[in-house]
């Protein structure tokens, strides 16, 4: 819920307003969080500190990396600010 609420406050800060095409990039975004924790075990499973570190973060690459292939291939990308995107990923790993 903590990506949820940076993705609409940094949506607010530089968009002015959420836009569907917005919602449905923060919306996309949980999908393949939810897929990529449930891949790399994040909630599963007694393992270091540092193991668990690196799996959210290769989680947390995998669904920006979706995000950034499914723009490309939509054609979509011209339409997301790259700052905001950008902002996002960093106030989302330092979360996670």
């Amino acid at each position: 819920m903590a990506v949820l609420g940076v993705a609409y406050l940094l949506i607010g800060i530089h968009i002015g307003e959420i836009t569907t095409d917005y919602t449905i990039m923060v919306l996309l975004l949980l999908g393949a969080l939810s897929v990529a924790y449930d891949h790399y075990a994040i909630y599963r499973g007694n393992v270091n500190l540092t193991r668990k570190v690196y799996a959210l973060f290769k989680a947390w690459v995998a669904s920006f990396a979706f995000l950034f292939i499914l723009a490309f291939l939509t054609k979509q990308s011209e339409h997301y600010s790259g700052v905001l995107v950008g902002q996002l990923f960093l106030e989302g790993s330092r979360l996670s």
